[in-house]
């Protein structure tokens, strides 16, 4: 309707020729959209409808006939499984999805995620699902359940605790409580630091200003043999410029 009513208000004031051109262009694009992109996005349609009446099976079916997943392939295959309870389908799609080449967004996890019942499907000694739960969380924000989830892990690694830590790190008012994480991970004395874990807090100390903190993370960098790290390095810079020491 909106395109009959400018093609005609353009041929009353005589524009033919802008016109023709308008109209040509618009079918144009319709007749060359990519073929791939288009089945594609009927394909994710048809996934969401057979998962919204539960016939999970042919949706899967056709989710792993897709040549080439988007995120949005993936949010409603695992979407589908969450919905319906089947979260241990659900994670472990999660899983596979971190191994494939998709940038996930929020929606992906809150998916996974989508509620406590999920506990009851986790083996006690999968460390793999227990962490996408962890990184799940922290990625959704949501520190308190992820705070949760660390402490029922059954066995926490130091990618475990630089996931947390990471995660009070990056929201207002956490540096403190992501400073008290990395002291108690330290009184572990099987848990050591990665560069990650150094990098990460010792931005936390330049932001609080917190002298004394800093100068033993650099003592461990140096320890650990992470001082030419270069982005160990960049955090130990950043850190001492923060706190106004500069020699």
């Amino acid at each position: 309707m909106i395109l009959r009513h400018s093609l005609t208000g353009t041929w009353k004031h005589h524009r033919w020729k802008w016109s023709l051109r308008f109209r040509s262009t618009m079918c144009y694009n319709s007749n060359n959209a990519h073929p791939a992109t288009s089945n594609v996005v009927s394909t994710n349609i048809a996934i969401t409808k057979l998962a919204k009446k539960g016939s999970l099976d042919q949706a899967r079916k056709l989710f792993d006939e897709i040549p080439v997943r988007t995120v949005v392939s993936w949010n409603t295959m695992v979407s589908g499984y969450s919905e319906w309870e089947k979260f241990s389908k659900a994670l472990s799609l999660d899983s596979l999805m971190h191994t494939s080449y998709v940038k996930l967004n929020e929606s992906t996890f809150s998916s996974a995620l989508n509620a406590r019942m999920v506990f009851d499907v986790l083996h006690r000694d999968n460390e793999l699902l227990w962490s996408l739960m962890l990184v799940g969380y922290v990625k959704c924000n949501l520190l308190s359940d992820a705070l949760e989830i660390f402490r029922k892990m059954p066995t926490r690694d130091i990618v475990a605790w630089t996931t947390l830590i990471s995660g009070y790190s990056k929201v207002e008012g956490g540096c403190k409580k992501a400073l008290e994480l990395f002291r108690l991970m330290r009184e572990d004395n099987n848990i050591v630091p990665n560069e990650f874990t150094l990098d990460c807090v010792l931005r936390v100390s330049g932001r609080l200003g917190s002298l004394y903190e800093g100068r033993t993370l650099h003592e461990l960098v140096v320890k650990f043999g992470f001082e030419w790290d270069y982005s160990v390095s960049g955090a130990l810079i950043d850190f001492y410029c923060n706190c106004e020491v500069l020699d």
